[in-house]
């Protein structure tokens, strides 16, 4: 009898703790999801002010600002275009920091000049002069990549040092009025001649931003050639028929230059012919 009351307590048993485990989830699993859900609210209030701080950041740009333009041209018409640019640069008080320009005289090349200038004009006079050579008929826009660059940190920054500089400056000098021993004089002198040296550092810097802030630079670039178009290559449809005329282009040009290859090669042809007629015929002569 013993036995049996103890078989079924055993069987018992771990119904028993399953049922009071249970009942204790069930009491713990409303509280376990509030405290997701609030958990999930606060990493999705911080996710979203996160972003909204991101787009904050990228409209929030400061008051020194500098602004650059890369330019890649092609034209048919090389010396008007490069008098017409020339003639907006004057127009747009623009002044030329640096040019280069190269020929092509090499026999059977496809293009011909090409020229690169590196422009300074003020800067809200930028947009206008960009869109003036993209309106101009002769000039066909192959790349355009307009830079923007935020100054404003480094600027304030040195003038925070630039100022504090200024204090120190104003300090030492008056301690030089003072009247104290040589060795004490040489120290205030070798500082005074630190901190001057380091203000005009930062002054130079902050007069080369306001310079890059007041003209922007613009790199143009002009390639002669003769095959300029603004073709389109925003679709499918528009790369396909391009490549079909690219590819006829080429197969001209080539054929055209092994034309030009032959005219070069010709005398050359003509040595190595009668060279061969002669040891044809001393050939058969040897074989006789």
């Amino acid at each position: 009898m013993n036995n049996r009351q103890t078989l079924i307590f055993t069987l018992f048993l771990p119904f028993l703790f399953l049922i009071t485990a249970c009942s204790s989830q069930e009491r713990t699993a409303p509280m376990d999801m509030n405290s997701e859900n609030m958990t999930t609210e606060e990493f999705v209030s911080e996710d979203e002010a996160s972003v909204e701080d991101a787009k904050n950041a990228d409209l929030d740009l400061g008051d020194k600002i500098i602004r650059t333009a890369s330019l890649t041209y092609e034209t048919i018409a090389f010396d008007e275009a490069v008098n017409f640019v020339h003639k907006q640069m004057d127009e747009f008080q623009a002044q030329i920091e640096h040019s280069s320009q190269t020929t092509n005289t090499k026999y059977g090349q496809e293009n011909g000049e090409f020229i690169q200038l590196t422009i300074r004009l003020p800067q809200d006079q930028l947009d206008a002069f960009i869109e003036r050579l993209d309106n101009y008929e002769s000039l066909y826009a192959q790349s355009q990549e307009i830079g923007r660059s935020d100054v404003t940190k480094a600027y304030r920054d040195n003038e925070t040092r630039i100022n504090v500089l200024k204090e120190e400056e104003t300090a030492l000098r008056d301690m030089l009025q003072e009247q104290g021993s040589l060795e004490e004089i040489l120290q205030i002198r070798t500082r005074l001649s630190e901190v001057i040296s380091e203000r005009e550092i930062y002054e130079d810097e902050n007069q080369n931003y306001e310079e890059q802030i007041d003209f922007s630079t613009i790199y143009l670039s002009i390639q002669q050639t003769d095959r300029a178009s603004d073709r389109d290559v925003s679709g499918f449809w528009n790369r396909l028929v391009n490549a079909f005329g690219d590819s006829f282009y080429r197969f001209v040009h080539v054929m055209q230059q092994v034309l030009i290859n032959l005219v070069y090669l010709f005398p050359y042809l003509v040595i190595l012919v009668v060279v061969g007629i002669l040891v044809y015929f001393v050939w058969r002569r040897i074989r006789r």
